[in-house]
């Protein structure tokens, strides 16, 4: 079947919906070069769980999802399933 013949029930649901929410997982990051918890050292991440860190090493607590993620994040193009949200987003569907 043509793609577009498919998102077609999509763009009408779309059309006609008053409150759209996209609910995704890593996968659309992990598309574009992300990382994912399958790929983390989860020993390291650990503390990000432990409000002792926190109170007690707030540089490192704040230091871990940086290298952990926010650096992944930011070294990578947008995928084209994150362009699509966005778009719908812009368009007022999502």
């Amino acid at each position: 079947m043509d793609s577009s013949k498919q998102t077609v029930p999509l763009k009408k649901a779309l059309n006609e919906s008053r409150y759209t929410v996209a609910v995704t997982g890593a996968g659309i990051s992990f598309s574009a070069g992300g990382m994912n918890f399958a790929h983390e050292n989860v020993e390291e991440l650990l503390p990000l769980a432990s409000g002792d860190i926190l109170r007690n090493e707030p540089d490192r607590y704040y230091k871990l999802p940086d290298h952990a993620f926010l650096h992944s994040m930011f070294a990578h193009e947008p995928s084209y399933a994150h362009k699509a949200l966005r778009s719908l987003e812009i368009d007022g569907l999502l």
